[in-house]
């Protein structure tokens, strides 16, 4: 359903010369500075919209895995004064039997295209959490982003060189809001460049590295695919009036579910203006936007293993938490996985003993090493 219209705003700033359509094809660009020095950042989840009526289906009935590592194959994975460790194996021991849960395998999936999943503990009803996840994919409250989920309509937003319209819906109720209740439509598009954009001006600060979050998808026509890659560009009118574009994050989205665009960049000078914008569909293609929040970053990555141990929160099946999906990878070796976070796959669950494994190895989350200590199989518990 459309609520209102609004056209496309003819600011001066959208006369600039679109020399920056071969930086479009650039691929996973983040961490920008004004040099257009660029670093990768992997990271991709598509996510859905989830049905508040779960019903009261219980896991009693499913069956349950036994999860281990390489480093040796004694020991399983289990809970013991609520931490997730390893033990030495006992198939009567259910607090070593694990529910595998794949309830948004089909839709939920990592940048390899790798399937999602849970894993919930048949005595505790708890779910292994990652730190990856969470409330990261929603606007945060010290966002710069000015009406970041359109609660106030299309104030602060404007379209670059396209039309934009607000929706609680579209396509007979299909696409629905991730977050929220609303989202915006980027229509009329009559180049890859044109989208939604949100002026920030003289709300970032000088060498602060900002976190950029966005809720995407697309809508409409395309000759090539049913997947398109679609852009966060910074577009910036310096102190001389000379117009630089900055590539920030890139993701592959679909017209069949929202996707999680993620990035970061920092500015070195200050600007006269500073605009943030979601461009990259084929002309014809509708560009969604349910969700942006832009951010300083005030955490890093783990610096100690005590920083990245694994936690445990209550599964609820009737609510969508992000922070709680896995994935395996491909084979590493005898059909040995690496299993990762669902979205950051260079994140992966590690036995970490210092040594050996022992009775009570705690598991934590680390970079890809190619060691026993990464490599798991997930395989029915039998007794």
């Amino acid at each position: 359903m459309r609520h209102n219209s609004e056209a496309s705003n003819t600011l001066q700033h959208h006369s600039y010369d679109h020399e920056h359509e071969s930086d479009a094809n650039a691929s996973l660009l983040h961490v920008s500075n004004q040099t257009h020095q660029h670093t990768h950042y992997h990271y991709h989840v598509t996510i859905p919209k989830v049905n508040n009526h779960c019903g009261t289906t219980t896991l009693s009935h499913k069956p349950t895995v036994r999860i281990f590592t390489k480093a040796d194959t004694n020991y399983s994975l289990t809970i013991r004064d609520h931490k997730v460790v390893l033990a030495l194996s006992n198939p009567n021991d259910d607090y070593q039997h694990w529910y595998k849960i794949e309830k948004y395998g089909s839709i939920v999936k990592d940048e390899e295209g790798c399937q999602a999943f849970s894993l919930v503990n048949k005595v505790t009803g708890q779910a292994i959490k990652h730190t990856e996840g969470g409330t990261s994919t929603h606007p945060s409250p010290n966002s710069i982003i000015r009406n970041p989920l359109f609660e106030d309509g299309l104030n602060h937003w404007s379209g670059k060189g396209c039309n934009i319209e607000l929706h609680d819906s579209l396509a007979d109720g299909k696409i629905l809001p991730l977050f929220g209740n609303s989202f915006v439509s980027a229509s009329n598009r009559r180049h890859s460049w044109d989208g939604v954009e949100h002026e920030i001006t003289g709300r970032v600060e000088l060498n602060v590295a900002y976190e950029v979050i966005a809720s995407v998808r697309v809508s409409g026509k395309n000759d090539t695919s049913t997947d398109v890659i679609l852009r966060a560009t910074l577009w910036i009118q310096t102190k001389c009036f000379s117009v630089e574009t900055i590539g920030i994050a890139t993701v592959q989205a679909s017209d069949k579910y929202w996707a999680t665009m993620k990035g970061k960049f920092v500015l070195n000078s200050y600007p006269n203006k500073v605009f943030i914008y979601i461009e990259g569909a084929p002309s014809g293609m509708d560009i969604l936007l349910n969700a942006l929040s832009v951010k300083p970053v005030t955490k890093t990555s783990p610096s100690s293993p005590s920083d990245a141990k694994v936690c445990l929160v209550p599964y609820n099946p009737c609510k969508f938490d992000d922070s709680i999906l896995w994935t395996e990878s491909l084979e590493c070796y005898d059909g040995y996985r690496a299993i990762r976070v669902v979205n950051n796959i260079q994140l992966n669950v590690d036995a970490f003993g210092g040594g050996e494994v022992h009775d009570g190895t705690p598991v934590i989350l680390w970079d890809w090493n190619n060691g026993d200590h990464q490599k798991w199989k997930i395989l029915p518990y039998c007794k």
